[in-house]
């Protein structure tokens, strides 16, 4: 275990590993060409936010938990299991609802049942973050992402959360102020993404600069339709990131040429302090 006054640093370091582990699985996922969120996946992003913190890391906790700036009182940890195995199935078994839905219920559900001892919100910002990207099929360009953009502004993304929580204790599955919330944050993702290209500093991964944006048979090609009504915004920046590399691009993809192995590409980070 690190003492507390290690355990900054040692959050951080966390921090970073479950970033280029969740770029792997994102990849992973869209590579597969169909994704299935999996018990062990929550598991593993939950122990790379928590190694060293905790004595057991990716483990379901074994007593009551309470949740800072939540009246909502997880369940027993005897319910966590299958609380955890809904969420899955929910979400596999609804792979064709709006990837926002999709986005906003599995960060919801993590945080509901809060099934770990620590690094609850870290797992919940970047299981969402995932299955976001899976289901859009893309890794989604820019250094401040969702998860990054929610921790530095926690109040929306808690009175959300507690929408949704209110809702479940009326007997209803309602987290359309979630969707909402996340809607705007992808905007300002990509949007700021593409400002940064603009401005010569390349946000994205060689790979993704002319990754088309995957519309799946069956699905209206109006993209707002598709991801929310962000959908236009989204569509309109990521066809200019895909069309319009910039000379620094250029030029680095020059210098590259018959190197045996690329750079690394800058990762966003996807989550900071607990909340």
């Amino acid at each position: 275990m690190v003492p507390a006054v290690q355990r900054a640093p040692q959050e951080a370091g966390n921090s970073y590993r479950q970033v280029l582990r969740l770029e792997e699985m994102i990849q992973e996922a869209i590579g597969a060409g169909r994704f299935h969120l999996k018990v062990s996946t929550l598991m593993e992003l939950n122990s790379l936010a928590v190694d060293g913190l905790v004595e057991s890391p990716g483990r379901y906790r074994l007593g009551p938990i309470e949740i800072e700036h939540s009246k909502h009182e997880p369940p027993s940890p005897n319910e966590v299991a299958r609380y955890v195995d809904e969420l899955c199935e929910y979400v596999n078994e609804n792979w064709e609802l709006e990837p926002l839905h999709l986005s906003a219920y599995t960060m919801w559900m993590i945080c509901w049942i809060h099934p770990f001892e620590d690094g609850n919100g870290r797992t919940a910002r970047a299981a969402s973050y995932l299955v976001l990207c899976a289901r859009l099929g893309r890794l989604l360009p820019g250094d401040r992402t969702i998860p990054v953009q929610l921790v530095d502004d926690k109040e929306p993304y808690y009175r959300a959360l507690e929408s949704g929580d209110e809702a479940f204790a009326r007997g209803k599955v309602d987290v359309k102020k979630l969707e909402r919330l996340l809607d705007r944050l992808l905007v300002s993702q990509v949007r700021d993404a593409a400002t940064s290209r603009l401005s010569g500093r390349n946000t994205i991964a060689p790979a993704e600069q002319s990754a088309p944006v995957k519309v799946r048979k069956g699905q209206a090609s109006n993209t707002a339709a598709w991801i929310g009504a962000g959908g236009i915004v989204l569509a309109a920046i990521i066809g200019s990131l895909a069309k319009c590399p910039t000379e620094s691009t250029a030029q680095d993809s020059q210098r590259n040429d018959g190197e045996e192995g690329k750079g690394t590409p800058d990762t966003p980070a996807i989550s900071g302090s607990e909340g």
